[in-house]
């Protein structure tokens, strides 16, 4: 049932963002498109509550922790690496791992957010608080990436 559940958000998730259609966009605005749907997933209950079991379970089944690992955090980030690198290739980035330019990104947008929501806070923020939020954080990423 677990694997069900961390499937079915996983797949909600990145079936929401179009990396193709993203590619033809300037990194700027795909990533500020990418991190306000990552970051709403990050600040909803349903994921704090998930997060929540996978930390109270993982000890004993350490099933659960791969499955999660797998499904949810490597297929994202996998999936942002794979955008980053296509904007090294066209030279608009200038990334030397984006496999960990990806990490680093996700991290960023996690913020002390992710702690509290695990925590069982719920975390109101306005939609210009929200983009607020994740517009620092592109342009942090955007500044450390550059092409120089």
């Amino acid at each position: 049932m677990f694997y069900a559940v961390i499937e079915r958000k996983s797949d909600q998730l990145l079936s929401e963002i179009d990396y193709g259609h993203l590619q033809n966009k300037p990194p700027e605005s795909a990533l500020l498109e990418i991190g306000l749907r990552f970051f709403s997933m990050v600040i909803s209950p349903e994921v704090g509550a998930i997060h929540r079991l996978l930390i109270g379970e993982a000890v004993r089944t350490p099933r659960l922790r791969e499955i999660f690992l797998t499904l949810a955090t490597e297929r994202a980030i996998r999936n942002l690496a794979d955008y980053l690198q296509g904007q090294v290739d066209k030279q608009q980035l200038d990334i030397q791992n984006c496999y960990i330019a990806a990490s680093h990104f996700m991290g960023a947008l996690k913020g002390n957010y992710h702690i509290r929501c695990m925590l069982g806070e719920v975390v109101n923020l306005s939609l210009a608080q929200q983009e607020e939020f994740v517009a620092t954080a592109v342009a942090m990423f955007i500044n450390g990436y550059a092409p120089s």
